[in-house]
């Protein structure tokens, strides 16, 4: 039938869904990161947001996850098209970033756009469990910011055992200084 000839993207332009398919599968290709859709909610899951494919039902505004649409019997299939994910982000429980990596929030999503960990500054919504990224917060009318705190990253000596390292790195730096200056002193 016309839902499997196209591969599930009946309604939707070819040369789009191949672009968008060859884009998401080189995305997906990382078994770390997992694609979904930003403020998309299935509408009999709850799964908020959409991860993986969403499935729009044709001309209305109704979304289901992946799993709620395999449910569907095989005559309501068509009436969806499946659309991919237009943002990646790493999975949870992923590898962490790099120990000595710099400039990230661990732990910290932006709630609008889904940037996990949030990069740079984030923008913190005094009184509530809300974060922003940049270029969210860029987005928001000047009135609105006034709400937000910016709070740069943490730094890399702020790390678990990063302290403890620069401590050890001192010492042996401040060994190696009086080792040489105690062989200069012996030469004059």
């Amino acid at each position: 039938d016309e839902w499997q000839r196209t591969g599930g993207t009946t309604g939707c332009d070819p040369d789009a869904a191949a672009g968008a398919a060859a884009a998401a599968s080189a995305r997906a290709s990382d078994p770390e990161r997992e694609g979904y859709h930003p403020n998309v909610t299935c509408d009999r899951s709850g799964m908020s947001p959409i991860v993986g494919l969403r499935y729009n039902l044709i001309g209305h505004d109704y979304d289901l996850c992946e799993a709620e649409f395999e449910k569907l019997s095989a005559d309501l299939k068509p009436l969806y098209r499946a659309i991919h994910p237009v943002a990646f982000r790493r999975k949870a429980g992923a590898a962490a970033p790099p120990s000595d990596a710099t400039g990230f929030h661990p732990g910290v999503t932006c709630d609008k756009s889904g940037m996990s960990p949030i990069v740079g500054i984030r923008y913190h919504l005094s009184g509530h469990d809300y974060d922003l990224c940049q270029a969210e917060y860029d987005k928001l009318p000047e009135a609105e910011k006034l709400r937000f705190c910016a709070i740069p990253p943490p730094s890399a000596a702020a790390a678990p055992g990063a302290a403890a390292e620069a401590t050890a790195a001192a010492a042996r730096g401040a060994a190696a200084s009086e080792a040489a200056a105690s062989e200069a002193a012996a030469r004059e």
